[in-house]
């Protein structure tokens, strides 16, 4: 299927939900200087310089762009003309569908270039976990953990990973469990053949961290009660997860574990599990869960009946200030007016 090697390259990285693709994106965003030098370029547009903690993402929406108006081939000639090496990152490009992908396909046989993907695949209960704690930082959820891992028929990094695989052979699968000690930024290197050195390597900081069991458990409890009271505004959610995260942005935390989910994953996802470990580790890799190096927490907490209470009525005094003006100015900025 691979039309005969050439010296220019087109690199997609895959982001998939929580496996470093925010870091990676603003290490890429702020060492693009450097992998230019070192013959890769990383496009971006117009915009702010992104803060060191701030979430990205990342350039990918300039070729889907491109692709979705039509114009790709003459957009990738454009870049192609001064650059042979081309990394695109988003985590957009999970949501590409055949038809876009089949055009990118074409593409690379008509204007000769090679195209590898890159993606990282996380342990399966770790990964739906962190996913969990996105839906109540910024889709306001309520059902239980619990719930969640029953309800889930489908995993997107699995689903994604096929949906590549129709189309390209060249895909750098990369096992994120393991290479975060190592370094997600060396592996993204390796992907891209580049030795060691040659980029500087990305901060050993946190970027959009996952919520401790407690700050998961009373943000759960606040999104019910903002439900009661306001109309759905995921934006509520999404302050205050932000002020959490950003209040203590290098928190550690710890994971809630439950033998009984992990059987239910088990039974539905081993099969997958094992495909993909077959295919591109050659070996047990990726893994249902892993304990080795993680806090486990084998309940929730019980939140304080005050912590509630005291919720519920600024839940209410927001809800009404927003019934009683056409615009305002957030939560941060009413909490301080309040």
């Amino acid at each position: 299927m691979n039309p005969a090697s050439t010296e220019r390259k087109l690199y997609l990285h895959i982001g998939c939900g929580k496996t470093g693709s925010s870091a990676l994106q603003l290490w890429l965003y702020q060492t693009r200087e450097d992998f230019e030098e070192a013959g890769y370029f990383y496009p971006v547009g117009e915009g702010k310089e992104p803060g060191e903690y701030e979430i990205t993402s990342g350039n990918g929406k300039l070729l889907i762009d491109a692709l979705e108006a039509q114009r790709a081939e003459s957009y990738l000639q454009k870049i192609f003309r001064q650059h042979s090496r081309i990394i695109f990152s988003s985590e957009a490009f999970q949501g590409i569908d055949g038809a876009k992908l089949k055009t990118l396909r074409e593409l690379q046989e008509k204007l000769r270039f090679d195209i590898t993907v890159i993606v990282y695949v996380r342990d399966l209960y770790d990964v739906l976990y962190s996913l969990y704690h996105q839906r109540i930082k910024r889709h306001l959820e309520t059902e239980s953990f619990a719930h969640f891992v029953r309800q889930t028929k489908i995993v997107q990094q699995f689903h994604v990973l096929r949906r590549y695989e129709k189309f390209f052979d060249r895909i750098e699968v990369l096992h994120y469990d393991s290479e975060k000690a190592r370094g997600l930024d060396r592996a993204f290197c390796r992907a891209l053949e580049i030795e060691d050195g040659g980029i500087p390597p990305m901060a050993s900081r946190k970027v959009n961290r996952s919520l401790s069991v407690f700050e998961a458990e009373l943000l759960r409890r606040i999104n019910a009660l903002f439900l009661d009271h306001c109309p759905p505004d995921p934006e509520f959610a999404r302050e205050l997860s932000d002020t959490l995260i950003y209040a203590d942005p290098e928190k550690e935390t710890e994971i809630y574990f439950d033998p009984k989910l992990l059987q239910v994953l088990r039974r539905r996802f081993s099969k997958e599990i094992g495909r993909i470990n077959r295919r591109h580790f050659g070996g047990k890799t990726l893994k249902l869960f892993d304990r080795s190096g993680k806090k486990l927490v084998w309940k929730f907490p019980e939140i304080p009946r005050e912590y509630l209470l005291v919720s519920e009525l600024l839940i209410d005094k927001y809800c009404r200030a927003l019934q009683n003006r056409k615009s305002f100015p957030g939560l941060g900025r009413f909490l301080k007016q309040g």
